[in-house]
């Protein structure tokens, strides 16, 4: 901290502080006004919005022009046309795709949300992997399996960049992300808040956290999650979290599990809802499965699974039923 007000006090600088995620870091990075010259600019980016409430002292004299605190920019998702511009120029070397993979190239960038990090990441991921083909090879073959991919989860570099803000997470708190990833995304919060604190989660402290560390936003009273957040929280639960089937929000695995009626402890939560994505960039439609309210639930399928939590299901014919089907579900649990 002496040095840098040593060497910069008399110079004007431009300084730009990456990633920050303390308010610590920027208090020992750029404490006061007066450790810089007069017309100095210090530009920081941070996922944790505490940061920007970092209280930073000025000088005792008045400088002219000079702002009183932290100015605030909330960097916004790319516009279609940049986002396919920048997969190109990482693919392809140029502004626009080859010809016959227009299509592909706009449904890459879709389906991660336009997400810089990502784009620029899968951009060469394909743009080596294409150059490594014999000649022989699909390359076309290769862009429809990296699109497979994305199903399972971001890429690690992505995985590994977005994973920081997850992990400063305390745990009850990662348990109401991971709930919103699976299950709530552009969801009411109304009644998962009530499930949440039933479960000690201290939701409004947590969505508080998720909120402040950017990994959701509440919009019109609803969750929003960028699709490359989702896709990590869905990551987590089906690749690093303790019981894989903790959380099922796959319709087709929902309905199996329920069938076998076969004892297990580890589910948390159950969806009886398929979701679908929609060709226009970032938009999540949760549609009722083609068979969802087909499938009758008996108290026995319920009872194999003594620690659920949130059972989530669309149709009528089956909210007609619900009171009866728990007051049997209950019985059979001794309760």
């Amino acid at each position: 901290m002496n040095r840098i007000k040593r060497v910069c006090h008399t110079k004007k600088v431009l300084i730009v502080l990456d990633d920050l995620d303390k308010q610590e870091q920027l208090k020992r990075l750029a404490g006061k006004s007066d450790w810089f010259g007069s017309g100095s600019r210090i530009i920081f980016t941070t996922r944790n919005l505490e940061v920007l409430k970092t209280r930073v002292e000025s000088s005792s004299e008045e400088v002219p022009n000079q702002p009183k605190g932290i100015l605030a920019y909330e960097v916004h998702g790319m516009e279609l046309g940049h986002a396919l511009q920048l997969f190109c120029k990482h693919t392809f070397g140029r502004d626009s795709p080859l010809e016959g993979y227009d299509h592909l190239a706009k449904e890459i960038v879709c389906r991660v949300g336009m997400l810089p990090l990502a784009i620029e990441v899968i951009g060469s991921h394909l743009y080596y992997q294409g150059s490594a083909l014999e000649q022989h090879c699909d390359n076309q073959k290769l862009w429809e399996d990296t699109l497979k991919q994305l199903d399972d989860g971001p890429f690690k570099d992505v995985r590994d960049a977005l994973m920081i803000s997850y992990e400063g997470l305390e745990i009850k708190q990662k348990e109401v992300f991971l709930d919103i990833a699976c299950f709530f995304t552009y969801k009411n919060q109304a009644y998962p808040v009530i499930m949440w604190d039933d479960c000690n989660y201290h939701p409004h402290s947590a969505i508080n956290v998720l909120c402040l560390r950017s990994l959701i936003k509440i919009v019109d009273n609803e969750f929003w999650m960028h699709d490359q957040v989702r896709d990590l929280g869905r990551y987590i639960i089906l690749e690093e979290y303790p019981c894989k089937y903790s959380r099922v929000w796959i319709h087709e695995d929902a309905v199996n599990l329920l069938e076998k009626k076969e004892r297990n402890e580890d589910v948390k939560a159950l969806s009886l809802t398929s979701c679908g994505y929609s060709c226009g960039c970032n938009v999540v439609r949760e549609e009722l499965a083609f068979d969802g309210c087909n499938h009758k639930i008996v108290p026995e399928e319920l009872a194999a699974l003594p620690n659920l939590r949130c059972l989530k299901v669309q149709g009528l014919g089956f909210l007609a039923t619900l009171r009866k089907l728990f007051q049997s579900y209950l019985g059979f649990l001794g309760r």
